[in-house]
């Protein structure tokens, strides 16, 4: 519990000394401020883990003070009880709409005090414990990705010399194997992609550098790394936006969103269908467009398509599996462009996924 930190706000000492002598042997590292002003300036000193504030101060207002609590990034996550005198249900409603996340009047009794004091910090470390168990994880995702890409693209690599090698004939049973190796390093290669992009992206790695670039161009890439896989299964795969169609956006982050997009619409066509990108100026954005001619979403499933495992359990049409993560991935790089991602689905007949990017005349 010591490590715990209060910092307990109130301009009469003689309640600061109350709370004090309330929360007396559990060990609380206490401070106090006897003003909105003073309360602000050790908050953005010190990361306290819960602040106890009065409303009613002279200059700067609990209310205030709460206000600026929330604005403020580095302190917008310190939970706030308010202990105060003013009854009022409005007063009480208002603060907890401000972000308070709790209300205790005045005059208090101790154990109710110490209970919900208690309560909040024990949520506050449950909360940290979750925060640095998902830092850990999203590390060593990222590790054992960057470790793994190398000896699987060799894999990639042998297996597509195999191919190349005059004395397998195709269609026969080495030929085929080849194949297999080469397909089963093709996806393992897209899901260490996957967790290398999550990592970065959660762990803050990822800056955000929008600039003006050709939409076609960066399709046109993905449509390259695509092609093989796209004619392996026999499926027409096309680039149809117009060249020249200016954006302004981060080209990496796109280029990643369209990988997926166009990977997962692969994965789910059937040989002979179609999969094309497109791109239609609607006012003062560009909407991108992914179509495919594919097997379908069932209803009940686009509601969870992009979460973490929305697809984990469906399997392409020849066997693929995925992770899930590609899309939820895509959605998290289309915030950073304040857009999402949206998808319209008919089992049986195909899926188009589509989101808007800022326009940029050439």
């Amino acid at each position: 519990m010591a490590d715990f930190k209060l910092l307990i706000v109130d301009d009469l000492a003689e309640n600061l000394q109350a709370i004090a002598a309330s929360l007396e042997g559990t060990g609380y590292d206490m401070a106090f401020a006897l003003s909105g002003e003073e309360a602000l300036e050790k908050c953005a000193a010190t990361d306290f883990d819960l602040v106890m504030l009065d409303l009613m101060m002279p200059g700067i207002d609990g209310m205030e003070v709460l206000y600026r609590l929330r604005i403020n990034p580095s302190t917008a996550d310190i939970p706030v009880v308010i202990v105060s005198a003013k009854r009022e249900l409005d007063i009480n409603l208002q603060a907890l709409e401000l972000g308070a996340v709790d209300y205790l009047a005045k005059p208090f009794d101790k154990r109710e005090l110490l209970l919900r004091v208690r309560n909040q910090l024990e949520l506050r470390g449950t909360r940290k414990a979750l925060e640095e168990a998902n830092r850990v994880k999203d590390r060593f995702l990222s590790l054992l990705a960057h470790d793994l890409k190398a000896p699987l693209g060799l894999v990639f690599q042998q297996a597509a010399q195999g191919l190349k090698q005059t004395d397998v004939p195709e269609g026969g049973a080495l030929h085929q194997r080849f194949e297999a190796i080469q397909k089963s390093a093709q996806g393992g290669l897209d899901l260490i992609q996957q967790l290398l992009d999550w990592g970065r992206l959660h762990q803050g790695n990822v800056p955000f550098r929008p600039r003006r670039f050709d939409l076609f161009e960066v399709a046109e890439r993905v449509k390259r790394y695509l092609e093989d896989a796209a004619q392996n299964k026999g499926v027409c795969l096309e680039n149809r936006i117009a060249r020249g169609s200016g954006v302004w956006a981060d080209p990496e982050m796109v280029e990643a969103i369209l990988r997926n997009l166009i990977g997962n619409s692969l994965k789910y066509t059937e040989q002979g269908g179609q999969v094309f990108v497109c791109a239609t100026s609607v006012g003062p954005n560009l909407m991108v467009e992914v179509l495919d001619q594919g097997c379908g979403i069932p209803p009940e499933r686009l509601k969870q398509l992009f979460l973490p495992g929305g697809l984990n359990s469906t399997e392409g049409t020849e066997g693929e599996r995925g992770s899930g993560l590609g899309l939820s991935l895509c959605q998290a790089l289309a915030a950073q462009h304040h857009t999402r991602i949206q998808a319209e689905s008919t089992p049986g007949e195909g899926s188009r996924f589509y989101f808007s990017l800022a326009q940029e005349s050439a």
